[in-house]
Formats: structure tokens, sequence, C-alpha cells
């Protein structure tokens, strides 16, 4: 029988545009960020994006933080396994929702998060790159006659119009498409399963991971600066969003 060593596991999330690893102060590569919920300071890495083949896809339900989607990487060069966080009330989950039926499962992906303003308008989400190029919206195609975007894939059954909507309307309508999401996704779980095993790849078991404290429900963000974020190690505030819809 013997003995057989644990898979080593990195934990990251998604905060501001950046994915993050947790560390210590006296880290020196870490960044400082006050978080208003703890009224405390915590010490990141941070990074702009992860790469790796996507081997699992985790959910965890937490009664206070609600659902986690955990994205287990894995990086065959030195057999490190990521597993990278999304929280389902998040416009990060909207992104991995409706890119991952577009994923190429035998081929590695890269994740890069962004936060940012344009105009006056939030844009936060993350892009997925294969083989040099990005992954496209499965749900969204663009159109050159009118240079807009339009939804397919059964999307199109939500108003994604400009029209002023109450916020009432604007709540039953992310409601219904966070629904129709989790719905897709769970076919899309399904199919990453049927791909690892019949190539017989690595699996993170659920025996080996740490315990890891949830992402928890974060104040409504602030507005992202524009330009892209550095790291500068200053003191910055934790501004996780909660919205999870594009509009």
């Amino acid at each position: 029988m013997g003995l057989q060593k644990r898979d080593k596991i990195t934990y990251l999330r998604i905060s501001d545009g950046k994915i993050r690893a947790k560390s210590v102060k006296e880290d020196p590569d870490a960044e400082e960020r006050y978080v208003d919920i703890k009224k405390d300071f915590v010490y990141e890495k941070v990074y702009s994006s992860c790469e790796g083949y996507l081997i699992d896809i985790t959910v965890q339900t937490h009664e206070e933080y609600g659902v986690t989607y955990n994205l287990i990487l894995f990086d065959p060069s030195d057999g490190m396994k990521y597993s990278l966080a999304i929280a389902e009330t998040s416009r990060y989950f909207g992104s991995l929702a409706q890119h991952l039926p577009n994923l190429d499962f035998s081929k590695p992906v890269i994740i890069k998060p962004y936060a940012f303003t344009n105009e006056g308008r939030k844009n936060i989400g993350i892009a997925f790159h294969q083989d040099g190029e990005k992954v496209e919206n499965f749900y969204r195609k663009y159109d050159e006659k009118t240079e807009t975007s339009k939804s397919i894939n059964g999307l199109e059954k939500f108003n994604f119009t400009k029209v002023k909507k109450s916020k009432e309307d604007t709540k039953i309508m992310q409601m219904q498409l966070l629904k129709f999401l989790k719905a897709e996704m769970k076919d899309q779980l399904i199919r990453l399963k049927k791909h690892v095993e019949e190539n017989k790849l690595p699996i993170a078991d659920a025996t080996d991971q740490e315990e890891e404290t949830p992402p928890v429900k974060q104040p409504k963000e602030k507005e992202p600066t524009k330009g892209k974020a550095k790291s500068d190690k200053k003191k910055k505030s934790n501004n996780d969003d909660q919205d999870d819809l594009p509009y």
C-alpha cells in the first residue's frame, strides 16, 4: 500500500479585476489591501492572469456565503493545481458561464479578469484565451451591419435594450438570467467531467484540499478606475462587485 503525498493546491480568488492569492505581511511580494467587512488589512500576491488545463469545476454552497464555483486548473510543467474561486453573485460568474461552452478542454486556457470604466460604463468580467486567440462569448454575436452585438443560443429571450427599467424589473431580469446561466452551466460541467474521464486526466480530490474560506459577500463595488490596475503595494479597499449581469 504505502503512503501517498497529497496534491498541492494553490487557492486563488478574483477581486478588483485581479487574481489574488493569500499571503502574509512579511512577504515582500504581497500587496496590502483594506477589507471593509473585516475592518482589517489582508496581504495578497496579485496576478493579472492564470493559465492551465481546466480539469474540474467544483461547486460549494455555504449558508452565509452562497454558491461558489471553483475552477481547478492543472499545470503539467510542474504538476501544480490551482483552485480559482468565482462567486455566483458576481459578474465574473456571468463571464464564465457565457464563455465556457466555447472552451476546448483539451487545450490550456488563459484566464484574465478585468475591471475598468469606459465612458462612464462599468466593465467587469473575465477574458479567456486559447491558442493565442480570444474565446468568443457563446451567447453573443457581433453584427457587422449594425456594428452591435446580438444575443443568441437562448439569450435572445432576455431584453437587453438600453430602455430604462425600474429597479424591480432589473432585479427580476437578473434573477431570470442567472437561473438560465446556472441551468446551462450544468451541461458544461457534465461535458468537462466526460472529457476528464475519457482522457484520464488528474482530478482534484476534495479530500486533498485544505479548508478554504469561501468569498464573503462584500458591499457594492466602487467604480473601478480607468486603465489597468498596477501592483503598487499601496493600501487598497476591498472592491468585490456584486452585480452578475452585463448592464
